[in-house]
């Protein structure tokens, strides 16, 4: 059966060495073979399946289905923009703490940085993910400066309570200067102190890379 070109119906094509493609004589659209008709229409529904999966919130289902298409189509903007859209579960989780997935999502980034592709949302999503970062190192500079003047106190009152010889509130503060060690070593004050920003990032700066402190328990806060 001869080929007819579906935009303009001309029945003639030509090899374009600089696509290395064969293409309509009168529009240049290209002359797809069966397989590639196969192949085309595969990603057409599997992207229609995943704005479905987006719109419903099932996140990793997502990510499963466009990871091979940006296999096949790495130039695609769309597929890493819907990566990073299920990756941060619609622009609202600002932490990710799973590694697997925020390495997809740093990957994507990547991606639309080079081929231009960082649309506005994507921006203030970056925006708002370095607000709730600083937040989080604030809290924990707060708690590391509270459990310091813990530790200082008692290192100032031991000696006093312990020559009046109140034994009982002796071995409170001796206790209590040991917790407030303690807390300070797990609250990584050394590792704060390398990972805080000096300046803020660029709006095109990959929120994902940024180095986050382990999770540990915060006292005097309602969190």
């Amino acid at each position: 059966m001869a080929w007819m070109c579906p935009q303009c119906g001309s029945l003639s094509s030509h090899y374009n060495r600089e696509r290395m493609r064969y293409e309509c004589d009168g529009c240049g659209t290209p002359v797809m073979e069966e397989w590639q008709e196969e192949r085309q229409l595969r990603y057409h529904r599997t992207m229609f399946q995943a704005k479905d999966h987006l719109r419903a919130g099932n996140w990793r289902q997502v990510l499963s289905m466009l990871g091979p298409l940006a296999e096949q189509n790495p130039t695609d903007k769309r597929l890493y923009q819907m990566m990073i859209r299920a990756a941060t579960q619609d622009y609202q989780d600002m932490r990710m703490k799973e590694m697997g997935i925020r390495s997809t999502a740093s990957w994507a980034w990547e991606k639309l940085k080079r081929l231009h592709g960082l649309e506005e949302r994507l921006i203030r999503y970056g925006q708002r993910s370095y607000q709730a970062y600083m937040e989080r190192l604030k809290k924990r500079r707060n708690h590391i400066l509270i459990w310091c003047a813990i530790f200082g106190v008692c290192f100032l009152l031991f000696p006093y309570i312990l020559n009046q010889d109140h034994v009982e509130e002796g071995m409170f503060l001796l206790v209590l200067w040991g917790i407030s060690i303690y807390r300070i070593i797990t609250l990584q004050p050394l590792t704060l102190l390398q990972i805080w920003p000096t300046k803020p990032p660029a709006p095109t700066d990959n929120p994902f890379a940024r180095e986050e402190l382990k999770d540990v328990r915060l006292f005097f806060s309602r969190n």
